[in-house]
């Protein structure tokens, strides 16, 4: 997936980089899914995913002075998915796929703290795209909708 991924449906907000904006998120995330009927698996997903990269925008880009912006839509042609896109201003780079991964299997006791969010969000979306460029960082992810949510919808 590439930056110039068709988008229909936009919507906008752009957010203050502090906790307290989750409630916001997660609103804008239902209301939108709402109004494109997108089933309740994905709107659940949708959340878990929208959380975990604001809050890991938060906490890891100290230096972000600027509100974060997040567009939501559908990718063209794909009217039962949705694109989350969050671009941070004026960070420093890191690409959310070069994460170290979790062993999931190992021991609690040997692992290392942290990555987990992250080792969910790759495994909960169909697609992640970074890019940065001239300090800005732009986090893309899609969401289909996977066989069981279209059997729960027919229910």
């Amino acid at each position: 997936m590439s930056m110039d991924l068709e988008l229909t449906d936009t919507v906008q907000l752009a957010l203050p980089r502090e906790m307290e904006s989750l409630e916001g998120l997660f609103s804008f995330v239902r209301t939108h899914c709402a109004r494109l009927a997108l089933d309740s698996s994905l709107v659940r997903r949708a959340e878990l995913v929208a959380e975990e990269l604001f809050t890991n925008l938060v906490k890891y880009n100290p230096e972000g002075k600027h509100p974060i912006e997040v567009i939501a839509g559908t990718r063209a042609g794909s009217p039962q998915s949705l694109v989350l896109r969050f671009v941070d201003r004026g960070v420093h780079a890191f690409d959310p796929r070069s994460a170290p991964r979790v062993d999931t299997r190992a021991p609690l006791e040997q692992r290392q703290p942290g990555g987990l969010g992250l080792h969910l969000v790759l495994h909960m979306v169909d697609s992640l795209d970074y890019h940065h460029e001239a300090g800005d960082s732009t986090t893309t992810v899609v969401l289909l909708a996977r066989r069981k949510d279209a059997e729960d919808r027919r229910t």
